[in-house]
C-alpha cells in the first residue's frame, strides 16, 4: 500500500471483508481461559483501521501492548495520527532486517499479519524474526497471496524501458510458492524448518469483483513502486498496469471485473 487515504476508501473495501471471515475463523483460538494480559504484533499494519478495529477493539480486555509496524512512514505517521493511544502505537520497521529491536525480542504472545508478507524478499531472514519475537507457546495468524495475476502484470510493466530506470530488481513482488506443485506443503515444510509448529497450513483460491472504477483506485492504492515514478508519469503508470491487467481478467455476469488470488492462512505456533 502507498496511498493511505486512498486505500482506506477502496482497498478495506475490497480486501477486508474476506480479511474478516478468516480472521472470524481463527480468533476464538487466541482467546482463551488465561485472562492475563497480551502483547500483541500486527506485522504490516498499513493506515491501521484494521489493526485498531479487528484486532484491537475485539481483544481490548486482553490488550496489554498491541504494537502495529510497517516500513512506510507515510502508513505509519496516518496510524498513530487517527488510532494510536496508551495500549495501541504503530512503529516504523522493515520485518526483514537483522536487526530487530531488543524490546521486541520474546515479546509477543499473539503476532498477525494480513496481506503483506507476499511483498518479503528475504524470507527465511523475516520468519525467524517473526518467530524470535513470539515469547515461547505464542500463536501467530499469517494471511498473504501465494499468487495473483497482479504480481505478472508487475513484472511485466515495470521491465519496460520507460519504467525499469525507476524501478531496482530489490522493488520486484516475489511470489515463490506459485511455482510449487504443493504450495501448501512446501510452505509448511519452510516454517518447521525455521522453527515454528504449524497447525494449520491451507491454500484457497478467492476471487475480488470490482468495478472499472473500483479496480483503477485498488490498484492506483496497491502499486508499491509508485512513490519511485515521477509524480507526471504516475498516471501513465498507473494507465499501463490496468491495460496489461485488462488483458488477462474478464467481466463477470454483473459486468464486474474478477481478480483472482491464491491465499495462505496459516496457524503457527512457537
Amino acid at each position: 500500500m502507498n496511498n493511505p487515504e486512498l486505500y482506506l476508501q477502496i482497498g478495506t473495501k475490497i480486501l477486508d471483508q474476506y480479511t474478516l471471515s478468516v480472521l472470524g475463523d481463527y480468533l476464538h483460538r487466541f482467546i482463551n481461559g488465561d485472562h492475563g494480559k497480551k502483547t500483541i504484533l500486527d506485522i504490516g499494519a498499513g493506515p491501521g483501521h484494521f489493526t485498531y478495529n479487528n484486532i484491537y477493539l475485539p481483544l481490548r480486555h486482553q490488550v496489554g501492548q498491541l504494537i502495529g509496524i510497517d516500513q512506510s512512514e507515510k502508513m505509519v505517521n496516518h496510524a498513530n495520527q487517527h488510532y494510536g493511544n496508551e495500549l495501541i502505537n504503530f512503529r516504523q520497521l522493515n520485518i526483514e532486517k537483522k536487526e530487530v529491536p531488543e524490546e521486541f525480542l520474546h515479546s509477543f504472545d499473539y503476532v498477525f499479519s494480513f496481506w503483506a508478507l507476499h511483498f518479503v524478499k528475504d524470507e527465511e531472514q523475516t520468519y525467524i524474526n517473526i518467530l524470535n519475537m513470539m515469547k515461547p507457546g505464542g500463536d501467530a495468524l499469517l494471511l498473504f497471496p501465494a499468487s495473483c495475476v497482479l504480481y505478472d502484470v508487475y513484472k511485466k510493466v515495470w521491465n519496460r524501458p520507460r519504467w525499469s530506470a525507476f524501478i531496482t530488481e530489490d522493488d520486484f513482488v516475489r511470489t515463490p510458492y506459485s511455482r510449487f506443485q504443493r504450495p501448501q506443503e512446501s510452505f509448511s515444510n519452510f516454517l518447521s524448518g525455521v522453527g515454528f509448529k504449524t497447525q494449520e497450513c491451507s491454500l484457497s483460491k478467492i476471487s475480488l469483483s470490482m468495478s472499472d472504477v473500483e479496480i483503477k483506485a485498488f490498484v492506483a492504492s496497491i502499486i508499491p513502486v509508485m512513490d519511485k515514478i515521477p509524480k507526471d508519469f504516475q498516471e501513465d503508470f498507473l494507465e499501463d498496469h490496468l491495460k496489461e491487467l485488462f488483458t488477462r481478467i474478464s467481466y463477470n455476469d454483473d459486468l464486474l471485473y474478477v481478480l483472482d488470488y491464491n491465499i495462505f492462512v496459516v496457524h503457527a505456533k512457537k
